[in-house]
């Protein structure tokens, strides 16, 4: 089983990562301190990840990766590399 937190607010994330015995998962989310949106998931969370084995599926959406403008591969890829830096690679 696995619990995917793609759509749910920062204070529900942080209740399953303290609360699940199945791995989190964000099955469509980036890096909200790369481009702030709802459902991107923030450093404080990405911290987290790696004690609960989660992970994050990077979202290649345009408003998930760099707002209103058209993202590019190195947009995707600053998701990539800031989830990497913060939670670690897997």
């Amino acid at each position: 089983m696995l619990v995917d937190l793609s759509h749910v607010s920062e204070q529900t994330m942080n209740d399953v990562l303290s609360h699940s015995i199945a791995p989190p998962f964000f099955s469509h989310s980036s890096a909200d301190a790369v481009s702030h949106h709802p459902r991107n998931v923030p450093d404080s969370i990405l911290r987290r990840l790696p004690i609960t084995d989660g992970l994050v599926m990077v979202n290649f959406f345009k408003l998930f990766v760099s707002g209103d403008r058209d993202c590019t591969v190195d947009d995707i890829a600053d998701h990539v590399l800031h989830i990497a830096q913060v939670a670690g690679w897997r």
